[in-house]
């Protein structure tokens, strides 16, 4: 079904705590920045925090290829392991709980396809 979705092309750039992200889609593009909850230096929890921020603004279903400064993010969107993560109720194969497991849990993934690329040094366009 991927055909007849929207093709969006998505990029979130994570400096310490603080995000911005873009989408663009036919020509249209919709910024947005914010703060990650934790004030830290944890580039991981603040790119999780963007993402959730960021797909919150999508209404439809999409392809989104996204273009993001936080590597294990990006890999974790490519391996599957949300959705195994997801299915085993947020425990990894090991069953321990999921790092920052409540964070993803507020990323609304569905309906979308999700295709990450890290990019470092990734600066969004104007």
């Amino acid at each position: 079904m991927e055909e007849h979705r929207a093709k969006v092309k998505a990029y979130i750039k994570v400096t310490s705590w603080q995000y911005a992200w873009m989408l663009e889609y036919n020509g249209h593009r919709l910024y947005g920045e914010g703060e990650g909850s934790t004030h830290s230096v944890n580039r991981k929890l603040t790119a999780i925090e963007a993402l959730a921020d960021m797909l919150g603004h999508m209404n439809r279903g999409a392809v989104i290829d996204l273009e993001i400064n936080e590597m294990n993010v990006a890999n974790y969107i490519n391996s599957g392991w949300l959705g195994k993560w997801k299915q085993n109720d947020w425990k990894t194969v090991g069953g321990v709980g999921v790092k920052y497991a409540e964070t993803w849990k507020t990323v609304r993934f569905e309906p979308h396809a999700l295709r990450a690329k890290y990019v470092r040094g990734l600066e969004i366009p104007a």
